[in-house]
């Protein structure tokens, strides 16, 4: 056991240098600058209002918000925490696939998803693809913990969870609708 949680923290060491390396040397491309642009107000109340001109839930704006007053104007605290989503992101997938696999399968997947080019592409961006997907496993991980194990803190978090999936893209939605249909399913 001791080995495979060493094998982890090397596996998170190695998706915080392949994330945050060279985080702020690239300049922001169109939509980090109206991510930006939106952050750039007096308050978080005038941010919250400019984000219900856009398509995408508030939370995104919300965070950009708390990265460019709180850790600076630049494009690496812009970036910052899409950045931990992705490392966070490593860690609750180790949680998730633990559920129900071996501990190689889970070492492996969470291998697969420190140096996956697509989700480190999506660590570097200030936008929401990567909170999303650290939301949405976290809601999956507590939806299975709450089915296995039906107690108030397994479902809170769920629900928080699936609340956060909802506020940082729609998309979350789908993932609400699967849920739901499962749950009509192991009624039957």
């Amino acid at each position: 056991m001791k080995k495979e949680k060493t094998i982890l923290l090397v596996i998170l060491f190695l998706a915080i240098i392949l994330r945050f390396s060279g985080l702020g040397t690239r300049p922001l491309d169109g939509d980090e600058g109206v991510m930006i642009q939106t952050a750039d107000t007096n308050s978080l109340r005038e941010t919250i209002e400019l984000s219900r001109i856009d398509a995408h839930p508030p939370l995104s704006f919300i965070t950009n918000y708390v990265s460019w007053h709180y850790l600076g104007e630049s494009e690496f605290a812009s970036r910052f925490f899409s950045a931990l989503a992705g490392v966070l992101l490593v860690l609750v997938t180790y949680k998730f696939i633990e559920l129900a696999f071996s501990q190689k399968i889970t070492l492996v997947t969470s291998l697969l998803v420190a140096v996956s080019p697509h989700l480190i592409a999506f660590s570097q961006e200030n936008r929401m693809y990567s909170i999303l997907a650290l939301f949405a496993i976290c809601s999956l991980y507590y939806f299975v913990l709450a089915i296995k194990n039906l107690t108030i803190g397994y479902l809170t978090l769920f629900i928080i969870f699936d609340i956060l999936t909802l506020y940082t893209h729609l998309v979350g939605w789908v993932i609400i609708v699967a849920q739901g249909l499962f749950c009509l399913y192991r009624l039957k």
